[in-house]
């Protein structure tokens, strides 16, 4: 019975985390960067997101997509600190 209870306890976890991510708006450049950056960095590690970087252009749109689109490779692999001057 307790191992029935774990795995409902870990279905119900996972069945959370699509919401959490939900929780993150999508970034157009408009708003505040390093807010944003701030609050995509928190869900991720709440989400245990090994490399958080994976998912940060499925949250770009506008101006912001095409900044980051426009990166070379290494810029794109200092994200956080690129878009923090813009």
């Amino acid at each position: 019975m307790t191992r029935d209870k774990v795995v409902d306890t870990s279905q119900q976890a996972f069945a959370c985390l699509p919401k959490m991510s939900d929780s993150i708006p999508k970034f157009d450049g408009s708003s505040s960067c390093l807010k944003w950056i701030e609050k995509y960095e928190t869900v991720g590690r709440m989400m245990n997101w090994a490399d958080i970087t994976n998912f940060f252009m499925l949250y770009l749109t506008g101006n912001a997509y095409t900044v980051f689109s426009r990166m070379s490779t290494e810029d794109k692999k200092n994200w956080r600190r690129r878009f923090a001057r813009r």
